[in-house]
């Protein structure tokens, strides 16, 4: 099979996929979980839950976190395989909105 053609198909299947994982996930927003903060990819916490392969599961995208710590957090959105999340405030069990948007 010539290689453009093979290109074609894989990225006609990953499109599949993904739709596939945005709608199966589609019933995350508002969960609670945990998430360990993996990295900082473009100034935006990056991490996963136990359930989460980052090479096949996407990513946990956080409002905030510290690398290597665990948070608790909230889904708020999903976007292809990825969850976004808001970390909650560990006294109060909610959104901490003024960490937030410091």
């Amino acid at each position: 099979m010539p290689r453009g053609r093979m290109m074609e198909r894989l990225r006609h299947l990953s499109s599949l996929q993904d739709e596939a994982t945005e709608t199966r996930k589609a019933e995350w927003p508002g969960r609670l979980d945990r998430v360990l903060v993996d990295q900082i990819e473009d100034r935006v916490p990056v991490g996963r839950s136990h359930r989460h392969a980052p090479e096949i599961d996407g990513v946990v995208r956080l409002d905030r976190g510290i690398v290597r710590e665990w948070a608790t957090a909230e889904y708020t959105g999903v976007f292809g395989p990825d969850l976004e999340a808001a970390v909650l405030d560990p006294q109060r069990g909610t959104p901490d909105a003024e960490r937030r948007t410091s």
